[in-house]
């Protein structure tokens, strides 16, 4: 198995988490994005959702297995008690951001060091800074190499699904513990429900 497919095994499984929500969701693909750097992409696609009409959007990453519907039902129900949300994961990074159109401050989101090991301390430094409430949901692992799925494996084994853990070790059998660097542009924004309407998930 190589790493396109394990990435859209992982997407596979991720949606039908999303789908467990009972939200309705895009696909915002590389087609649709808008932006030289990965803040402004992640802003763009944020601007996009709000002109639809919605107010509450969380985006998520498809690298991260031991995502769960139940953090996902956490991070919505934070959001709709006007908190922001985030998901920090091992390497420093995050794999959920959630926020809301009144807590939305394109200039900082945009300016976060993306695609860096300073992510999430500059993202808690901003919340801290400018006191908003806010929830860090439990710090999981992301699949940026191979020692990742190892240690997923390792540590987590019983936190996956089995279709997952099946993915995971066909995987690292495929590869024989050869290492290589994932490259996945897949995440997700998903939006609550404001008012009547109902709320779309964004893939960026």
């Amino acid at each position: 198995m190589a790493f396109k497919e394990l990435g859209n095994s992982l997407f596979t499984d991720v949606l039908k988490k999303v789908k467990r929500t009972k939200l309705p969701y895009f696909i915002h693909d590389e087609t649709l994005q808008k932006g030289k750097s990965f803040g402004e992409k992640i802003v763009h696609a944020i601007d996009t959702t709000i002109k639809k009409g919605f107010d509450n959007i969380i985006i998520i990453g498809n690298d991260t297995p031991e995502l769960s519907f139940s953090i996902l039902d956490k991070a919505v129900t934070a959001l709709n008690q006007g908190k922001l949300v985030y998901g920090r994961s091992t390497d420093n990074g995050i794999y959920l951001l959630a926020v809301n159109t009144k807590t939305f401050d394109r200039y900082a989101i945009k300016h976060l060091p993306w695609q860096t090991k300073s992510l999430s301390q500059a993202l808690e430094g901003y919340l801290n800074g400018c006191e908003l409430p806010f929830l860090r949901l439990r710090t999981l692992r992301d699949i940026d190499k191979i020692q990742d799925v190892h240690v997923i494996l390792d540590n987590a084994l019983n936190s996956l699904s089995t279709e997952i853990r099946h993915i995971l070790i066909t995987f690292l059998f495929s590869f024989k513990h050869v290492y290589y660097f994932i490259k996945s542009t897949k995440n997700f924004i998903l939006n609550l429900p404001s008012g009547t309407r109902g709320s779309p998930m964004l893939q960026i």
